[in-house]
């Protein structure tokens, strides 16, 4: 075979390759994706010992006597979720939820991916928030009702009980009876807290925790009759303050 015969072949060769190197091919993934995060929502249901707790009911305090609630507020602030080792699965920091009695609702704190075994959270703003101004934050903490604007070095309002006290003893509670209002706020009784919820969050979706929080635990050593109006952040203040860090759990 000739030279002639020969070298055109190997130009259309190397010709061929070269067109098929234009062509990208797919390249695989070494890491693939993980599993989609799961949405983590919060919901807390009240309760007075084994019962559930509504503010149309009586409810006694420490000493017997008989309660009907108008408010029951709070704020949850900073979750942080960990996991059995003790390693942190996601931290919300700076993430609040305004708690209500009045309501059942389900709010989202974020999303994740992992086993959650303690959940973490403070109970009140912290001291960085807690000195912002309302009208300038993001909801809830732009709720001009859970902060003190008329002293404001004081900042949030961390717990809110307000309602009446029976002062007769018929166990009735009615218009004529007296009021008491307990407002919880200051840095000082800023308190954390942790509670058990031992739950999986791997296969993306939507999940919601369920916390009870006791009144009865709440109103531990509290005598509201001696003490209805409470706004100083000492005393009765860090008492409740206090019990409230003691008053989740998951059921």
């Amino acid at each position: 075979m000739s030279s002639g015969y020969i070298l055109p072949r190997l130009f259309l060769v190397a010709s061929l390759l070269m067109s098929g190197c234009d062509k990208e091919e797919p390249i695989p993934d070494p890491t693939p994706d993980p599993q989609a995060n799961t949405v983590v929502a919060l919901q807390v249901l009240h309760r007075y010992g084994g019962a559930s707790f509504d503010l149309a009911g009586t409810w006694p305090d420490a000493v017997g006597t008989s309660l009907k609630f108008t408010q029951v507020r709070y704020y949850i602030g900073s979750p942080v979720f960990q996991d059995d080792v003790g390693d942190t699965v996601q931290a919300f920091a700076g993430k609040y939820l305004l708690i209500s009695a009045a309501s059942n609702a389900i709010q989202v704190m974020g999303e994740l991916h992992g086993h959650l075994h303690t959940m973490g959270f403070g109970l009140g703003v912290d001291s960085v928030l807690n000195h912002q101004d309302p009208t300038l934050a993001a909801p809830p903490l732009n709720d001009a009702t859970m902060h003190w604007n008329w002293n404001p070095a004081q900042g949030y309002k961390f717990l809110v009980l307000e309602g009446r006290y029976d002062d007769d003893g018929t166990g009735v509670v009615d218009a004529d009876d007296p009021e008491f209002v307990y407002h919880c706020a200051g840095d000082a009784l800023h308190r954390n807290t942790s509670v058990e919820v031992h739950t999986d969050a791997l296969t993306g979706g939507n999940l919601a925790l369920t916390l009870h929080m006791d009144m009865q635990v709440l109103l531990q050593g509290v005598d509201v009759a001696a003490s209805p109006i409470v706004m100083a952040p000492t005393g009765t203040a860090v008492t409740l303050m206090n019990n409230l860090r003691n008053a989740f759990t998951h059921p």
